[in-house]
């Protein structure tokens, strides 16, 4: 396979794991199970930015990290994925597609060109919108994004909070918008998911940052029903 004209395809490099063959865990905090998905997911009352897709990882303890009921999944064959860390044309046209979508993303370091796009992919720091601070047309911008962000939790939520409080949901809300512009840019694309890493700087060992295996699905079609862990298989999986 030549690797520059890898897309979307039922192979993927090995080193990056195969999708179709793995097991992905989604954990959630919620006490009541489903016997199915929901697209986009019920945001369950929740005072952030809401996601259209579904998210999962490789790792079991990553996924506990996001609530104690596993449930797994398998990717069905067919499902049209693209993995930005392979260098292909399609990794590309989703950074330049990405870059265009929103003012702010012309400003984010990680989409400044291709190896850096696809090196921040394998890291997961993709998943974390990031500035050169050196320029300051970049900072005024950032500045003024989470200004905006602040002013509509309050209005939207009617929040009484403090100014640090405030800052941060809202610099919470700008990653969770970040994530979501990613999912959605890549579904007006065509993919029904996508394959990477996403940074953890709180559950790893140490607390030490890690890239985390992570996978996000935007349509129904693209993976199996919920199967979930009873508490044996919990405890016995660690």
């Amino acid at each position: 396979m030549d690797i520059n004209q890898y897309v979307c395809s039922d192979v993927v490099p090995a080193e990056l794991g195969d999708p179709y063959r793995t097991t992905w865990y989604h954990g959630t905090k919620h006490s009541q199970r489903f016997d199915d998905w929901k697209f986009p997911p019920p945001t369950h009352g929740r005072r952030d930015v809401a996601h259209s897709g579904l998210f999962f990882t490789s790792e079991l303890d990553y996924a506990k990290a996001a609530g104690k009921r596993i449930c797994t999944v398998t990717l069905n064959p067919g499902t049209r994925l693209i993995t930005p860390a392979v260098n292909c044309q399609g990794s590309s046209d989703l950074r330049h597609a990405l870059r265009d979508s929103h003012p702010l993303a012309q400003h984010c370091i990680w989409l400044s060109d291709d190896q850096i796009w696809r090196d921040a992919w394998s890291t997961g720091d993709v998943m974390r919108h990031a500035i050169d601070n050196r320029r300051g047309d970049s900072v005024a911008l950032l500045a003024e994004t989470l200004a905006d962000n602040m002013a509509k939790v309050q209005a939207q939520f009617n929040l009484k909070l403090s100014g640090d409080r405030l800052r941060k949901l809202a610099g919470q809300n700008l990653t969770r918008g970040w994530i979501e512009k990613i999912v959605r840019v890549a579904a007006g694309l065509g993919y029904q998911a996508i394959q990477g890493a996403e940074i953890d700087r709180w559950s790893g060992p140490g607390k030490r940052p890690v890239a985390r295996p992570w996978l996000a699905v935007t349509e129904r079609s693209a993976i199996s029903s919920p199967a979930w862990l009873t508490r044996e298989q919990y405890n016995s999986l660690g």
